[in-house]
């Protein structure tokens, strides 16, 4: 005879089991650069660089000056006599209120004594 109609759809069958894990994905293109970072701390200063000094020294009478090279400066100096006059003169030569000295002057005892002047120099040149 003939054929019989379709029957009803039957009942959802339980899940299956899981199936095995997939192959990896290929790697993705490489990201845009990021945003620049902030800029560091200040480093710790430097060690002080070497200082270069030398001594200079002129023997006269009255007042007596001398000076360092051209473009050094004076850090320091004084004055002395070997006839125990006293010293009534020992100063920084040159220089303003806002540049360093460039010499040294003495006097001892007033006109006429000798005096040996000495300056201390810093080599800037």
């Amino acid at each position: 005879g003939n054929q019989g109609n379709q029957g009803a759809q039957g009942p959802q069958g339980p899940q299956g089991p899981q199936g095995p894990q997939g192959n990896q994905g290929n790697q993705g293109n490489q990201g845009n650069q990021g945003n620049q970072g902030n800029q560091g701390n200040q480093g710790a200063q430097g060690a002080a660089g070497p200082v270069n000094l030398y001594v200079k020294s002129a023997t006269g009478n009255n007042l007596v000056s001398v000076t360092c090279n051209t473009g050094d400066v004076a850090t320091g100096g004084g004055a002395s006599n070997n006839q125990q006059n006293e010293i009534n003169i020992t100063r920084p030569l040159g220089g303003s209120a806002t540049t360093a000295p460039t010499g040294w002057q003495g006097q001892a005892g007033g006109t006429g004594n000798p005096v040996t002047v000495f300056v201390v120099c810093a080599k800037l040149t």
